[in-house]
């Protein structure tokens, strides 16, 4: 970059040449700082070639980030990898499954003794009829989570023994014709007509 000289203690001299000089070192200056080295392919970076100010040059990326790897199961224990769309809706399902009541089958998530899995159905009779089969369930084992029974504007909780020793309780047996049944004992005449209702949880002969 050339200097531009004037004369000591007088008005600079504007002519063309200095004019164009000064265009020529503003040019000069911007291109040293602002411009890019020429080359490069995509993809490529700039990095510092040297400790030099503006020394820079087109480079391979040599580290893109960790890599994610996507796992399609629920038993990794990477604190990594990220979990499949997949097997995240499996698992929102387990989760909504383990808290949800409905006469409807539910696959529960949870596991027996067994090792089989637990499905959890609420089933109703009314007290006149006894019991009621569990064959269309495919029943194998299982327990009653809980029952109840609906008397008038109140709803019992079973079993009860009332101050006049009257009692209902509801249980899983076998018939005689090894059919599972669910069933209640009760002496009290006057709940006969009332509905039960029992959440059961179980494994299946089919699994």
């Amino acid at each position: 970059m050339e200097k531009i000289n004037f004369k000591n203690g007088q008005a600079p001299y504007i002519n063309d040449t200095n004019l164009n000089q000064l265009q020529t070192n503003i040019e000069e200056a911007i291109d040293s700082k602002s411009s890019l080295p020429s080359g490069g392919t995509i993809g490529q970076v700039l990095a510092k070639a040297s400790n030099t100010d503006n020394d820079v040059e087109w480079v391979d990326q040599t580290d893109s980030g960790p890599v994610v790897t996507i796992v399609d199961n629920l038993e990794s224990e990477s604190t990594t990898n990220a979990l499949s769309a997949n097997q995240g809706k499996i698992l929102n399902e387990k989760i909504n499954n383990i808290n949800t009541y409905s006469t409807e089958e539910i696959n529960t998530g949870k596991t027996w003794i067994n090792g089989k899995p637990m499905y959890r159905k609420i089933v109703s009779f009314i007290v006149s009829n006894k019991s009621i089969s569990l064959s269309n369930l495919d029943f194998e084992d299982g327990i009653i989570e809980w029952c109840r029974m609906r008397i008038g504007n109140y709803i019992d909780m079973l079993p009860y023994i009332s101050g006049n020793i009257k009692y209902a309780w509801l249980q899983i047996y076998k018939s005689s014709s090894s059919e599972w049944q669910l069933g209640i004992s009760t002496n009290d005449a006057d709940i006969s007509s009332f509905p039960v209702e029992a959440c059961l949880l179980y494994t299946k002969t089919t699994d």
